[in-house]
C-alpha cells in the first residue's frame, strides 16, 4: 500500500503550528536545496523561513506586476526591474 505522506500535496501541521497552517511536502534538486540552506545559513533562519520569505517577495512582484507596475533593485548602480519567471 502507497503511503499516504508521500501521496499529499499538503497536510496539516503537527504540534507546534498555528492554528488553520498547512504542511506542505516539496522536492527540491541537490542544487536548489544547497542554495536554500545556504540562504538559511547566511541570515541565521531555518530553510521553512527562507521559503516563506520568497513568498512574501513573490507576492509583493506577482501584485506588482498585475498592477502594471515595476519593481526594481538597484545593482552596481543601475535600476533593474525583478520579474518572475513564467
Amino acid at each position: 500500500m502507497a503511503d499516504p505522506a508521500n501521496n499529499a500535496a499538503d497536510q496539516t501541521p503537527q504540534n507546534g503550528d498555528p492554528a488553520g497552517s498547512k504542511r506542505v511536502n516539496v522536492i527540491f534538486s541537490p542544487q536548489q536545496y544547497q542554495v536554500l540552506k545556504a540562504l538559511a545559513e547566511q541570515q541565521g533562519i531555518n530553510v521553512s523561513d527562507v521559503l516563506r520569505q520568497a513568498l512574501a517577495l513573490t507576492k509583493i512582484i506577482a501584485e506588482a506586476e498585475q498592477n502594471n507596475e515595476k519593481f526594481l533593485i538597484e545593482k552596481n548602480g543601475q535600476l533593474q526591474q525583478l520579474r518572475l519567471v513564467r
